[in-house]
């Protein structure tokens, strides 16, 4: 029979970690079905460890060999091969596929795999939509402890996502994780009093369940208080957006390379860069394509640069196609190209991204760098005003 590995992963970290890259590889050889995936993901995307593609590859197929015992009596094997169908890892991605195994594992018993099916059903990936089967996955699987699956069915509940809304029962689910699981179990109802779900907005009280959650190992605790400190208390929140970064959150190394790059520790902010980029962090693959254009932190390579802005715009990034359209108009490390430019905004646009919706319409004023044109320029700017209201107060950008 497969085993199962700890269900904790180890992290991306902003620095090599050799002897845990090993214990992995000795897991998986040892025949720990979930080590072989873990090992394949960090070998793919270079999270923690140099890209290696030939050897995730390697560790791929010898999950997708391990999870192969599928059956009676092994639902972790099942639920393995369940999310490497979906991924799309070891052969080609098969949502009904991986869809079916997770709800074969779910049948075998196993919580998270109840949890994971239920959020199939959310959004359709495998199965079709179903928000009240999804609802009902959910609280087998929180039931069942599956703390992934009790976060999701107190946000489903909270937002009211196929199901009708229901505050307090979401409540209740977020306090009683916080009160089971310790101070990990925190972050949910940290994001409650934070957004204002189910409970009136508080922010203290939003920062001392994020302070409760960040301490007890939840990356988007450390990642929250990071966010709001590193303006005013940048030593104070880079720890936190490291820990973050390193636990996972691809938001937090989004932020720690923003902030390293403003206090000129290019290398960190690279490394930050590439990390939240892996993770599929839109704020990172921007960053760190505007690195390599300028040459900070890494070679300059325009080349490489523009094409990791493409390929991150037409994934439908919208900070990637406002700050290549920026480039393209104002020619900062590439060729002045105003058409392009123009493009790209739009695009952004398309995004909500509401600066980016000014800013082509100021392309098309009168006076602009291509043909004028009122009514499409009319148009964005109507678009900026959806997107984000108070932008209609403000001046076109510069």
């Amino acid at each position: 029979m497969a085993r199962s590995a700890s269900s904790s992963r180890p992290a991306a970290s902003l620095a090599t970690r050799p002897p845990r890259l090993r214990a992995w590889r000795r897991a998986c050889d040892l025949g720990w079905v979930d080590a072989c995936r873990a090992l394949g993901s960090r070998l793919r995307f270079g999270r923690g460890v140099p890209v290696d593609v030939t050897g995730a590859d390697a560790a791929d197929a010898r999950a997708v060999a391990l999870a192969a015992v599928c059956g009676d009596d092994d639902p972790v094997a099942c639920r393995i091969r369940g999310m490497m169908a979906l991924e799309g890892r070891g052969g080609a991605a098969d949502p009904a596929r991986g869809a079916a195994d997770l709800q074969r594992a779910c049948d075998l018993g196993y919580a998270d795999a109840c949890g994971d099916i239920g959020q199939l059903f959310t959004i359709g990936l495998g199965v079709q939509i179903d928000g009240p089967r999804g609802l009902r996955y959910l609280r087998r699987g929180c039931d069942g402890g599956a703390f992934a699956a009790c976060e999701a069915l107190a946000v489903m509940l909270s937002n009211g996502q196929g199901v009708p809304r229901d505050p307090a029962e979401a409540r209740r689910v977020a306090e009683g994780q916080c009160r089971q699981r310790g101070d990990r179990g925190c972050g949910i109802l940290a994001s409650f009093y934070a957004m204002g779900q189910g409970v009136p907005r508080d922010v203290d009280h939003a920062r001392d369940y994020y302070e409760r959650a960040c301490r007890g190992g939840d990356p988007f605790g450390c990642a929250w208080l990071g966010h709001r400190l590193r303006r005013s208390d940048a030593a104070a929140a880079i720890p936190l957006l490291r820990r973050a970064c390193d636990l996972g959150a691809a938001n937090a190394c989004g932020d720690l390379g923003a902030l390293a790059l403003d206090r000129g520790d290019d290398a960190t902010a690279a490394d930050a860069y590439r990390l939240a980029c892996d993770m599929g962090g839109g704020l990172g693959c921007a960053g760190l394509a505007a690195m390599y254009v300028d040459g900070r932190g890494v070679p300059r390579d325009v080349d490489r640069g523009r094409a990791l802005f493409e390929t991150s715009c037409a994934a439908q990034d919208p900070v990637a196609c406002h700050d290549l359209a920026v480039r393209l108009r104002d020619g900062a490390g590439v060729p002045v190209d105003p058409y392009a430019a123009l493009e790209r905004f739009e695009q952004a646009c398309t995004l909500s991204w509401g600066k980016a919706c000014l800013a082509g319409a100021e392309m098309l004023e009168p006076g602009g760098p291509i043909a004028a044109d009122p009514v499409r320029a009319a148009e964005l700017r109507g678009k900026a005003c959806d997107a984000q209201p108070t932008l209609c107060t403000q001046a076109p950008p510069p």
